[in-house]
C-alpha cells in the first residue's frame, strides 16, 4: 500500500466519531496513535498501540509490509485470521501473494489464497501456482479459460497459464476472435496478431488484416 494512502486512512479513522467517542479524552492514546501513523510512513518501530485501539491492526499492517518478502507464513496468517474481511487483511494478503509470486514460492501462495482476490494479475499467479503444484485439471483449465476471456489486455503474470492453455488445446477458434475483437476495441493490433497467431489459414489472414486495418486505417 502506498505510503501516502495508508496515511490518509490512518488519518481518518483517527478522526472518525468512533475513535473521538472512545478515546476523546485519551490525548495520550491520541499521541500513541499519531506515533503509528508517523512510523508507518518512514518505517521506524514505535510502540504497540493497545490491543483495542482501532489502529492497532494498522500498526500491525505496517510492520508486516515493510518485511513482506521475508515475513513467516503462521505470522501472516494470524494477521489474516485476526483481521478477517476487513480492509487491512485484503491489503496484506495481495502484497504477500505479489511477494510469493516474485518468490516463486507457489505452494505458500496457494495456502494465501482467498477466492476473493479480484485482481487480474495475482489471479493469474494462482492459475500458475496450481499448475506448479499438479493442479491442472478439468477445473483448472475452466478457470484458465475464464481468465483468458476476461483479459482484454491480458497482465504478464498470464503468460504462463495461457500458454499452457494453448498448449492442452483450451483456447477455441472463438475465444481468439472474442480476443481479437476486445484488442481492436482497445485499438490493441499487437494483441490481435497474438491471437490470430492460433487462428488456421484463411481466419488468420483476416484477423492479420484486421490488425493492420487498426494500425493504420485505409
Amino acid at each position: 500500500m502506498p505510503t501516502h494512502l495508508l496515511r490518509t486512512t490512518l488519518a481518518l479513522l483517527l478522526t472518525c466519531p468512533l475513535v473521538h467517542g472512545v478515546h476523546a479524552q485519551a490525548r495520550d492514546d491520541d499521541a500513541l496513535a499519531r506515533t503509528a501513523i508517523t512510523s508507518a510512513e518512514i518505517g521506524v518501530p514505535a510502540p504497540p498501540l493497545p490491543a483495542s485501539h482501532p489502529l492497532r491492526p494498522w500498526q500491525e499492517y505496517a510492520a508486516l509490509r515493510r518485511d513482506i518478502d521475508t515475513i513467516a507464513p503462521a505470522v501472516a496468517q494470524a494477521f489474516l485470521s485476526r483481521n478477517q474481511g476487513q480492509p487491512v487483511a485484503t491489503l496484506l494478503r495481495e502484497a504477500w501473494l505479489a511477494s510469493l509470486a516474485k518468490r516463486e514460492d507457489w505452494r505458500t501462495f496457494l495456502d494465501a489464497w482467498s477466492g476473493d482476490v479480484k485482481g487480474p494479475a495475482l489471479r493469474c499467479h494462482a492459475l500458475t501456482a496450481r499448475l506448479r503444484n499438479g493442479g491442472a485439471d478439468a477445473r483448472w483449465t475452466a478457470d484458465a479459460q475464464a481468465a483468458w476471456q476476461a483479459a482484454a489486455r491480458p497482465p504478464q503474470a498470464c503468460d504462463v497459464p495461457f500458454e499452457q492453455l494453448t498448449a492442452r488445446g483450451g483456447v477455441s477458434p472463438a475465444m481468439r476472435w472474442q480476443r481479437i475483437e476486445q484488442a481492436s476495441a482497445d485499438a490493441q493490433p499487437a494483441l490481435m496478431r497474438a491471437a490470430a497467431a492460433g487462428l488456421a489459414g484463411s481466419e488468420a489472414a483476416l484477423a492479420r488484416d484486421y490488425a493492420a486495418f487498426v494500425e493504420a486505417p485505409h
